[in-house]
């Protein structure tokens, strides 16, 4: 791996798993020193975080951790629930043998996860899943779509899991019923599995909003 990319990957976790809250000021000269880096791949990483919506540029500020919006979550995983559906919907018949594989292994570690109250390993499973499934769609303009929320909805699911009642298990929600379909091949049962999964979070977020 490339030191941008490291360095981008670093940063990027940080962000979705809360180690650098929302609002937080970025101390770009702390972050090399800490990294041992120049500000050219730190600011190179900075701006492909910005376009995915996870840092907030303020001239002559600095840089922030942005903000999460409840509403816009909310907003992201409704297109999410459709993008996602239609991966599905077109990795069922064009997964490979060793994609199903993967996503039969994930799915034999939800309940230990799930036990031993490893919340961080149920987030990178959903997250592995759904790339799976994604990679298994052959279909590049549909991936770039997803790749734009990705990383905003992930860091949303993680922040608010201890926030809202029931969040902590809606990653892997329905995810066995996900893989029965692609076992069988079934595209629409694929993609009406994979919207049930996802709107759990939809629920979840919608029920925030009326407190």
């Amino acid at each position: 791996m490339s030191q941008k990319q490291d360095v981008y990957e670093t940063m990027r976790d940080r962000i979705i798993y809360v180690q650098y809250e929302p609002g937080m000021l970025i101390d770009e000269k702390e972050i090399c020193r800490e990294l041992g880096i120049s500000r050219t791949p730190l600011r190179e990483a900075l701006l492909r975080l910005k376009e995915q919506g996870l840092v907030t540029v303020y001239p002559r500020f600095g840089s922030y951790v942005s903000e999460i919006n409840v509403l816009d979550l909310r907003d992201l995983f409704i297109v999410k629930k459709n993008l996602d559906g239609l991966a599905s919907e077109l990795a069922a018949t064009r997964m490979p043998d060793s994609a199903l594989e993967h996503l039969t292994r994930l799915v034999d570690e939800i309940e230990p996860s799930r036990d031993n109250g490893d919340f961080k390993r149920l987030v990178a499973i959903d997250q592995q899943f759904h790339e799976a499934i994604h990679d298994s769609t052959f279909n590049k303009p549909l991936n770039d779509l997803l790749e734009v929320i990705r990383y905003r909805c992930r860091r949303g699911w993680f922040y608010f899991m201890d926030r809202i009642p029931g969040l902590q298990g809606a990653a892997v929600h329905n995810l066995a019923e996900v893989l029965v379909a692609f076992e069988k091949k079934d595209s629409a049962e694929a993609r009406r599995a994979m919207e049930i999964h996802v709107s759990c979070f939809i629920d979840a977020f919608s029920k925030l909003l009326e407190r």
